[in-house]
C-alpha cells in the first residue's frame, strides 16, 4: 500500500511539475524575445501575457525599461547633435599627430579652407602653411609631445591661407592614451581667434592712445594750474600788503578787499580744478 500511494503521489506531482513547466516556458521566452527586440534597438515590443502574477509583473518591468531607454536614447541623441553644433561652430578644425611618424592630419573642411592637402603631411610640409614667426613655437610643443615633456599643446599661431593672408587660431590638443595601440597619437582643435586678436589689437591701440591723452591732460592742468596760481598769488600777496597800509576809513580799503575776495575765490576754483 505504500509502495502504491508514494508511486501514485510521485507520479502526481511529476504530472504538477510538467504542467507548471509548460505554462512557464512561453511566458518565459516571450519576456526573452522582449528583451532581444529591445536589445535590437526595438524599444517597445509586444507584451508577453502569462497567468502567473509574478511573470506578468516581469513583463511590465521589461515593457517600462524599454520605454525608459527609449527616453534616454532621444536624449542621448540630442545631447550628441547639440555637441556637434557646439563643435562645428567654435572649431575651425581637428587635427591628429602621430608621434612614430612625425605627421599630421588634418579635417576635410580644414584642408577645403586651407589649401592643405588631405593627407598625412610629414612636419616640414605642414610648416609651410604656418606663418614664420609661429613655426618656432609650434615646433618646441611639438617636439615636446614627442619627447614625453609634455603632454598637452596649448598655444596661439597664424596659418596661412591660399592668398598669403594670415589668420589667427588657437592650437590646443592632447597625448591620446591608448595602452592597447602601438600607435602613439596627440588629437586636438584649431579654434578661430582672429577676431578676437583684432579685439585685442583695437583695444590696445585705443588704451595706448586714452592714456595719452590722460598724459596730455594732467599736463595741461599742471600747466594751466600753475600760469594761473602764479599771477593769483602775486595779486592776493600785494592786495594784502597794501590793505596793511590801509585803514578801513579811507577809500582805497573797500577796494582792496574786493580784490582779496576776488583772488582768494579764484585760488578755491584752480584748487578744485
Amino acid at each position: 500500500g505504500l509502495v502504491m500511494f508514494y508511486r501514485a503521489f510521485f507520479t502526481y506531482m511529476w504530472v504538477r511539475a510538467r504542467k507548471l513547466s509548460h505554462s512557464l516556458r512561453r511566458p518565459i521566452r516571450d519576456i526573452g524575445a522582449m528583451l532581444g527586440e529591445i536589445g535590437n534597438g526595438q524599444w517597445f515590443p509586444v507584451r508577453a501575457r502569462s497567468t502567473i502574477h509574478e511573470l506578468d509583473e516581469m513583463a511590465g518591468s521589461v515593457l517600462a525599461m524599454g520605454a525608459q531607454l527609449s527616453f534616454s536614447e532621444i536624449r542621448r541623441n540630442n545631447a550628441q547633435s547639440r555637441l556637434n553644433l557646439v563643435v562645428e561652430s567654435v572649431t575651425a578644425g581637428l587635427w591628429e599627430y602621430r608621434l612614430d611618424t612625425d605627421c599630421l592630419s588634418l579635417s576635410e573642411e580644414f584642408c577645403k579652407r586651407f589649401g592643405v592637402p588631405a593627407t598625412l603631411l610629414e612636419r616640414p610640409r605642414f610648416y609651410e602653411h604656418v606663418d614664420r614667426e609661429d613655426v618656432s613655437a609650434l615646433d618646441l610643443a611639438l617636439e615636446a609631445l614627442r619627447s614625453g615633456s609634455a603632454s598637452v599643446i596649448d598655444l596661439e599661431l597664424r596659418l596661412l591661407r591660399p592668398d598669403g593672408s594670415s589668420i589667427w587660431f588657437l592650437c590646443r590638443g592632447r597625448l591620446i592614451d591608448a595602452p592597447d595601440q602601438k600607435v602613439s597619437l596627440a588629437a586636438g582643435t584649431f579654434v578661430d581667434i582672429d577676431t578676437l586678436k583684432q579685439v585685442e589689437e583695437d583695444l590696445r591701440r585705443r588704451t595706448l592712445e586714452a592714456q595719452g591723452v590722460s598724459k596730455a591732460k594732467s599736463r595741461f592742468i599742471s600747466s594751466m594750474s600753475h600760469e594761473l596760481r602764479t599771477p593769483l598769488n602775486s595779486i592776493h600777496g600785494f592786495a594784502q600788503l597794501l590793505r596793511l597800509q590801509t585803514t578801513d576809513d579811507q577809500e582805497d580799503a573797500k577796494s582792496l578787499d574786493e580784490i582779496l575776495a576776488a583772488s582768494q575765490h579764484l585760488a578755491h576754483l584752480v584748487d578744485d580744478l
